[in-house]
This record gives C-alpha cells, sequence and structure tokens, in this order.
C-alpha cells in the first residue's frame, strides 16, 4: 500500500496507526489526518526520537492486510 492510499484511507487506516504507536492520542490522530509528514512529527516529538528514525517507522509500516479494501473479480466464462 503506497502512501497516497494510506492517506485516501485514513479513516479506516487510524485505528491501526494508534495500535502501532501508542503514545499517539485521538487528537493526534484527527490531526493527522494521513498526512505522513504530519505522522513522523508526532511521533517523533511523542516518543522524542530522531526525524529519521520517526520516518523509517512510518516507511515501514504496512498496514494490515484487512484493512485494505477487497477487490471484487468478475467471473470471466470460458467460450
Amino acid at each position: 500500500m503506497d502512501w497516497k492510499q494510506i492517506e485516501d484511507r485514513w479513516e479506516q487506516l487510524k485505528s491501526q496507526a494508534k495500535s502501532k504507536w501508542t503514545k499517539l492520542t485521538d487528537e493526534d490522530v484527527e490531526l493527522i489526518g494521513g498526512k505522513r509528514i504530519l505522522l513522523i512529527n508526532l511521533i517523533q516529538e511523542r516518543y522524542e526520537i530522531t526525524w529519521d528514525d520517526a520516518e523509517r517507522q512510518v516507511s515501514e509500516w504496512k498496514p494490515p492486510v484487512d484493512a485494505q479494501p477487497k477487490q471484487h473479480r468478475t467471473a470471466r466464462r470460458a467460450g
């Protein structure tokens, strides 16, 4: 999932982000609104880590597959 998809689906993914970074408050995840830079900045601030470490964590974050939309396939008939 690329960041654009995360940003577009933030409402569905914010609970996963809050579970991963438990020091983020409800207000934090609302403020982030799917914006990558805001997430990095708040992780850096809440965890008192470097920007590079926070950026690495965000880059490595892969939301659970069940949080991704299911794609419907159209059955094709042979013949």
